[in-house]
């Protein structure tokens, strides 16, 4: 389970080890902007079979600057051991999935530390697997992050880490320079995948029913798992090309476009 902030500055307080601590940073546009290179494309090829290789986006990950979370990751510092064992992406954290969920893990991936950054390709699956997999879902997610990009999440534990300087931690009392983390797993986010990003994707030719079908899902469901309910619908209405008019109309306009069931409130 990832720390809470109030549970880390408590730990602090008390003066205990940050060992073993898992936490978790994100990172908005994420996305990296250079292409895929020939050298990044030998290594899908050799890691993952074709038929379960769609679009590959790059990401940056993590970087060694210290975001609003308050953490500074070396990321020479990362071990990837783990990790490598299952190489997935998750959606939003998500490490399971019901018949009322969007779908846990949406692409493959491989990780690389260096210097500079913590970087990855995310390998989204094909259509075809991904109708199969997820209802679309994975596909649209990858064609959608190609075309605008998402915000990614780290979930980490510490191996080795101490308090920030004092000047910094009266900005951030929290704040943390880690020098050793163990990659536990890297999400894509749909908080930085805001309306305009789905309505570009329409607009691009992107199909996006999947992603509706996923929010409908998802608003259906007697729980949210974390999500907040005016996001979901958010991606619900960019996905649909409805303007929102209301709860009660938003949910009647996607009853209308996917034939979803859905209660009325």
């Amino acid at each position: 389970m990832f720390l809470r902030r109030e549970a880390l500055l408590a730990k602090i307080a008390a003066g205990e080890s940050l060992a073993g601590t898992a936490l978790r940073t994100d990172r908005p546009s994420a996305r990296r902007s250079a292409a895929v290179t020939e050298e990044e494309a030998a290594l899908v090829k050799q890691r993952f079979p074709d038929e379960l290789v769609g679009r590959v986006v790059p990401f940056v990950i993590s970087g060694p600057e210290r975001l609003d979370d308050g953490y500074a990751i070396d990321p020479m510092g990362w071990d990837l051991t783990e990790y490598d064992r299952a190489p997935g992406v998750l959606w939003i954290h998500c490490s399971y999935s019901t018949e009322s969920e969007v779908p846990a893990r949406i692409a493959d991936a491989i990780v690389l530390k260096s210097k500079d950054a913590l970087t990855a390709l995310a390998c989204f699956y094909p259509r075809d697997f991904s109708e199969a997999l997820d209802d679309g879902f994975s596909w649209a997610i990858g064609e959608l992050a190609a075309l605008r990009g998402y915000r990614a999440s780290v979930g980490f534990q510490i191996v080795e880490a101490k308090l920030a300087d004092e000047e910094t931690r009266k900005r951030i009392p929290w704040a943390l320079d880690v020098s050793v983390a163990r990659l536990r797993e890297w999400s894509v986010l749909n908080l930085g995948m805001d309306d305009a990003a789905i309505s570009a994707g329409r607009a691009a030719g992107v199909d996006t029913t999947p992603v509706a079908r996923a929010a409908a899902k998802v608003l259906d469901a007697a729980t949210l798992t974390g999500l907040v309910r005016s996001e979901v619908e958010s991606v619900w209405r960019a996905a649909v090309g409805k303007p929102s008019k209301g709860a009660e109309a938003l949910r009647a306009a996607v009853r209308d476009a996917l034939g979803a069931q859905l209660p009325r409130t």
